[in-house]
């Protein structure tokens, strides 16, 4: 049998191994890579508003030359093909510094990113190193307060690694106050980097070792090594060693010492303020051999394992941009050793499966007499029945399966379904969950219909799994709610009884689960409910119509005789004690925000923007008017007998949208939180329609635009954002417009952005395939009259082509 070690030949001869620079396990880590670090670390770096930036796997030689040090010789340098000459990176941190050169206009980000790095290094697979392998960085770029972004990383430090459970240290150390030790040691100016990448191998070397290294290959003196151990070996708590530096008559005539100690105590209030003080210990031997680092630098320990290494490592490094461009930017940042922390896991996993790890909700197992035949038809239609649901489900592939193997297989699920002989010839079946014990749960499991299956499991998972994450508070932005921290939300979303029963706001989570944390939940969101939008959808509606008459009853109600009750027109008039508006209108919000299309009139918008903004008006004590939006333009007064009409469709979208964006203006005193969630989707929703091909209405596009515009504000950020964001277009399959409509496509897109940026008319911008596929969304939720079929033609090409399961973020 061929194994790693042992590879057998392949037909033409050559060894079927992976070469000893790729980790063995490398499909293992691919899929750690996007589920738990998309589930885990970016959930982290994104609540500390980190956004995702990607550079090339290859940069020019130049780029990456004299930036690491002794490290340089690591490089893979790739062969002169007659062009430029390139190497593969060999960190996150240079591409990103080239990247700040290249975009001078940045003046402040904050980045992550995951992929692979390269190194011509020897391979150790017991401690996590390879040659190619996976690094995830987070840095902070721009001028702030000193070291008040410094703390921030160490913060991200300590959260990501509370969610990995891991127990940690976090070694600190000052770069000028490692200068400046070797100054005061004796150490030469120009013997000080070579110094430093000697002292940073005291954590694989002993001081014997090190101290050799630099006195016969780097030529220091005896005397002067013997005074840079007594430095380097000293370590403490953050307080300790800046009262031991300060302390310290030898040291005090050193300026960057001084310095350095000044930006320690600093760091130090930071963290204490930030509750990771605890987390950090003061090292001296800690020297981050990489020669671009300039101020504080750390690494990260575990303290299970000391074979593993740092399994992160950081620091400042102001002075890296400023070697490409002409100005310096001030950066700090973290890299985390995807690899080493995934050999982590996997040593705590030892006694586990070798099977690839997956999360399932439902194992369906069966056992009873032979005549049963293991029940393999009944197992494949509950399993079906449940991946209608969104539920993952799965059943031994055997006819006949062993008991024992199933009650193994279905250790890794929530919940099990169990069909037994004398169950199933009484209908029923066995549920069980995972996390109650035998002694909870009498014979094996609770009994069910079998016809009630589905809607006994979801309510259970809901049980189980649904919980809110409260460290996702701090992420959301004013007027977002809560996510909820597993897919198991998604599934929810498939059952219409979630849409009827779940209040607004737990609806709204469920939705916001979705927005970033993995790829495959929004794909599999957004088919859902495209696949559920004709039944599931109106639902919805259904239940808020549904309590706009409850709305009425109670204003009715409030009232001794219901005939004195005044009039309640387009629900301006609302007891003090009650806010359907805002509730209601916040449940559109949320949906729209996340690309859920619904079928909702203009009316029933209306109404719950009117209510809304009426009763913010009323809790400040300001008089409501009934009529909010008189002085907004209205389409018609831009249509005149020489302008080719719009067909009613159109007229309707475009209607329903003056009612949002005339909410904004009137709700920006009472509720800004409002105003950030719409105007945005707004606009950019009004330039996706107006820039349709076959939009003839030029004149009319241009000034409207302009006229709504004037009241939603949208500045120059969401200008430039709609302007980026626009890329050539695979134009739609059919015409959504009138007859007459005959303009090109160009012309009505240069249209539509003249009227949002002011830009020349000559501009050649068109729309993302991606935002095509959301105004489809937009445009049948809003006015039902896109061709839902046109959507699943091009679909797949859409996600051949990567755009749709990533929505508005591209």
């Amino acid at each position: 049998m061929a194994t790693q070690d042992n590879p057998a030949p392949s037909r033409a001869g050559a060894q079927l191994k992976t070469p000893r620079e790729r980790a063995t396990g490398l499909v293992k880590i691919c899929c750690y890579v996007t589920t738990s670090f998309n589930q885990r670390i970016t959930k982290v770096l994104k609540r500390h508003g980190g956004i995702p930036l990607d550079t090339p796997v290859f940069e020019l030689r130049d780029i990456l030359s004299e930036k690491y040090g002794e490290d340089s010789r690591l490089i893979y340098n790739l062969e002169d093909q007659g062009g430029e000459l390139c190497s593969l990176r060999y960190d996150l941190t240079v591409p990103f510094a080239r990247w700040l050169a290249m975009h001078s206009n940045v003046k402040q980000i904050k980045r992550y990113q995951i992929a692979k790095v390269y190194r011509r290094d020897q391979p150790a697979i017991a401690r996590g190193r390879y040659r190619e392998f996976y690094q995830c960085d987070f840095d902070i770029a721009g001028i702030y307060d000193p070291m008040i972004p410094d703390a921030e990383i160490l913060c991200i430090i300590s959260e990501v690694f509370e969610a990995f459970k891991f127990d940690m240290t976090i070694k600190l150390n000052h770069r000028r106050i490692l200068d400046g030790l070797f100054t005061a040691a004796g150490v030469p100016e120009d013997k000080i980097r070579p110094v430093s990448s000697s002292v940073d191998k005291l954590d694989k070397l002993p001081w014997a070792d090190v101290k050799q290294e630099m006195v016969e290959t780097k030529s220091i003196p005896d005397e002067v090594a013997d005074r840079i151990g007594k430095y380097v070996m000293r370590n403490g708590s953050l307080r300790e060693m800046i009262d031991t530096l300060r302390a310290d008559e030898s040291l005090s005539d050193q300026k960057d010492i001084k310095v350095g100690v000044d930006d320690m105590e600093l760091l130090l209030s930071y963290l204490e303020a930030m509750g990771v003080a605890d987390k950090v210990s003061f090292d001296l031997s800690l020297a981050r051999g990489l020669d671009y680092y300039s101020g504080l630098i750390f690494e990260v320990i575990p303290k299970a394992s000391t074979q593993v290494g740092s399994i992160a490592a950081g620091g400042r490094y102001d002075g890296l941009v400023g070697m490409y461009g002409k100005q310096p930017v001030p950066c700090v940042g973290i890299s985390f050793g995807v690899d080493r922390i995934f050999t982590l896991l996997a040593a705590q996993r030892e006694k586990s499966t070798s099977e690839l790890e997956h999360e399932t909700d439902v194992f369906i197992m069966a056992f009873g007499s032979k005549e049963s035949g293991g029940y393999i038809l009944e197992r494949m239609k509950i399993a079906r029945e449940l991946w209608a649901a969104g539920i993952r489900a799965e059943f031994s592939a055997k006819v006949k399966p062993r008991v024992q193997a199933q009650f193994n297989a279905s250790s890794r699920a929530r919940l099990t379904v169990i069909l037994g002989q004398e169950e199933m010839e009484n209908g029923q079946i066995r549920l069980r969950s995972a996390l109650e014990s035998d002694k909870d749960q009498k014979d094996r499991g609770e009994l069910i219909p079998r016809e009630k299956v589905v809607e006994k499991v979801q309510k259970q998972l809901s049980a189980l799994s649904v919980t809110i994450d409260k460290s996702s508070v701090a992420a959301c932005r004013p007027g977002a709610r809560n996510a909820f921290a597993d897919e198991e939300s998604v599934s929810r979303i498939g059952d219409i009884s979630t849409w009827i029963q779940s209040p607004h706001s737990t609806l709204l989570d469920l939705i916001a689960c979705c927005s970033a944390d993995l790829r495959r939940i929004q794909s599999r969101l957004r088919i859902m409910v495209q696949n559920a939008s004709l039944t599931m959808l109106p639902c919805l509606v259904e239940v808020m119509d549904a309590n706009l008459s409850k709305w009425k009853s109670a204003w009715q109600n409030h009232f001794e005789d219901k005939r004195k009750a005044p009039p309640i027109d387009n629900l301006t008039a609302i007891p003090d004690t009650m806010d359907p508006g805002t509730e209601h209108l916040n449940t559109l919000l949320g949906l729209w925000e996340h690309g859920v299309r619904l079928h909702i009139s203009s009316a029933i918008l209306q109404q719950a923007l009117t209510a809304s903004v009426s009763a913010s008006l009323r809790q400040r004590g300001e008089h409501s008017d009934s009529s909010l939006d008189n002085d907004l333009p209205d389409i018609t007064e831009f249509l005149s007998a020489d302008t080719p009409g719009l067909s009613g469709s159109v007229v309707g979208a475009l209607e329903t949208l003056r009612h949002l964006l005339v909410f904004p203006r009137n709700y920006l005193r009472h509720a800004p939180d409002a105003l950030v969630l719409l105007a945005p989707n707004a606009a950019l929703f009004l330039c996706q329609l107006l820039s349709l091909p076959g939009t003839d209405t030029l004149t009319l596009h241009s000034a409207y635009l302009d006229s709504l515009l004037k009241w939603v504000h949208p500045g120059p950020s969401l200008c430039m954002e709609l302007v980026e964001q626009a890329t050539p277009a695979i134009p739609p399959s059919h015409d959504l417009f009138d007859e007459r409509v005959s303009h090109s496509h160009e012309t009505a897109t240069q249209a539509a952005y003249v009227g949002v940026s002011g830009m020349p008319e000559s501009t050649n911008t068109e729309l993302s395939l991606s935002q095509e596929l959301d105004l489809d969304l937009h445009m049948h939720g809003l006015a039902n009259f896109v061709d839902i079929d046109y959507y699943w033609e091009i679909l797949p090409v859409a996600m051949d082509a990567g755009v749709v399961d990533e929505g508005r973020s591209r």
